[in-house]
């Protein structure tokens, strides 16, 4: 961990501040494995911080909503998990309440999974960032009814992520990294699924 960290550190000090920032898909490859690192080091608001200085507003800035990059797909499904990560870790005083809505519905969420698995070859599936959100929402909301909606869809989603990465999508070709992201995911979803209580 502690040499990952350093790698990481050397990306954010010296290589990003590097790049032009109108190359957004480059400085996406770069960070957003990093982004991933920090988090499960417990580093959620640095990740967040840098993601939204290197990517995210570089890309409203220079080219907006009407524009295209192979990871837009990801980029409002970042900041709804770090949005609730954040609010979860105390960091935040709220959290728009539309993610509720928007976890509702599964076509929010699903994404086609040729992109699905570029996407998790720079560390994590798109649609495992979703299941998560589901994960987090699901512990955030009273309404009995909009918790279950919540976690089936989180589980249905949490599947699919991990056809992507475990090599059951045809592929056999396992990801490590993908794939220890949503394990865990899918593996509590699971259990709520089923009857059990929150870890």
């Amino acid at each position: 961990n502690e040499k990952a960290l350093e790698k990481c550190d050397y990306i954010i000090t010296q290589l990003l501040p590097k790049m032009d920032p109108k190359n957004v898909h480059n400085s996406t490859c770069l960070v957003y494995p990093v982004a991933w690192i920090l988090k499960d080091n417990g580093l959620s608001e640095r990740a967040y911080d840098v993601v939204t200085q290197y990517v995210l507003e570089p890309f409203d800035k220079y080219f907006g909503p009407d524009k295209s990059t192979p990871f837009k797909f990801v980029f409002p499904k970042f900041r709804i998990l770090f949005d609730l990560v954040l609010y979860m870790e105390g960091k935040r005083e709220s959290f728009d309440q539309s993610y509720f809505d928007w976890a509702m519905d599964i076509t929010n969420m699903e994404v086609p999974m040729k992109i699905d698995i570029s996407i998790a070859n720079f560390g994590r599936g798109c649609m495992a960032i979703s299941a998560e959100s589901c994960l987090r929402l699901s512990n955030l909301t009273d309404d009995p009814e909009k918790r279950v909606k919540i976690l089936e869809n989180g589980f249905n989603i949490a599947k699919l992520s991990m056809r992507c990465s475990d090599g059951s999508d045809g592929s056999q070709q396992k990801y490590e990294s993908p794939y220890s992201q949503i394990k865990p995911v899918y593996d509590e979803l699971k259990n709520l699924i089923e009857g059990g209580e929150p870890d």
